[in-house]
């Protein structure tokens, strides 16, 4: 009976010197950075989606605050810091 060996295959978009192990190496912990996927504006009903959780203006989500929502962008705080949050450009239009 033949037995499969299995090996693991390195992520290719990991961090160089990410999950090394070994003498004097330890796991280097990647945060997720965060990224304004779409934005609602209709109203006075504003929501942003942020890393794909769906936030109001004042709501607190895994350590950020959304502060504001504007058309095209938001601004959070996280740790005491402000940052804008833009939305991606979007994608070129594709001709047929």
């Amino acid at each position: 009976m033949l037995q499969a060996q299995v090996q693991a295959v390195p992520d290719p978009m990991a961090p160089p010197g990410y999950g090394m192990t070994g003498p004097g190496k330890t796991p280097v912990p990647v945060k997720p950075a965060w990224v304004l996927n779409q934005v609602l504006v209709a109203g006075p009903r504003k929501v942003a989606v942020i890393n794909g959780q769906a936030l109001h203006e004042g709501e607190r989500w895994q350590g950020l605050t959304l502060l504001q929502i504007t058309q095209e962008k938001v601004v959070i705080e996280e740790k005491g810091r402000r940052r804008e949050l833009m939305l991606p450009p979007p994608p070129n239009s594709i001709r047929q």
